[in-house]
């Protein structure tokens, strides 16, 4: 399945596999980060797998709290950025009334 993988791709995961551990504020500001380094990714069977473990990590890993930051930062262009990249002067989202 990782077979495929760099070093890099595996920073990734770990990134990912992070993410429901990190404070509120952090997690903010990392959402777009990640969500940068896997729309950067150059496999596109790397670039699925990240997708994909992304999803499943901001779906039904985190708790409430760390669940409503990335549901809201997923519908304010999160998965336009995740699936397209970057959206230009649209990078900064707003969450609970602050950029980021």
């Amino acid at each position: 399945m990782y077979s495929s993988f760099s070093e890099r791709d595996f920073g990734i995961l770990a990134l990912l596999d992070s993410l429901p551990c990190l404070e509120s504020g952090v997690l903010r500001r990392s959402l777009n980060l990640v969500a940068s380094l896997i729309s950067e990714t150059v496999g596109a069977h790397s670039k699925d797998l990240l997708r994909g473990r992304f999803w499943d990590v901001i779906s039904g890993e985190m708790d409430v709290e760390r669940a409503q930051i990335a549901v809201a930062w997923w519908s304010t262009g999160g998965r336009e950025r995740t699936l397209r990249g970057s959206l230009g002067d649209e990078d900064e989202f707003l969450h609970d009334g602050h950029r980021l």
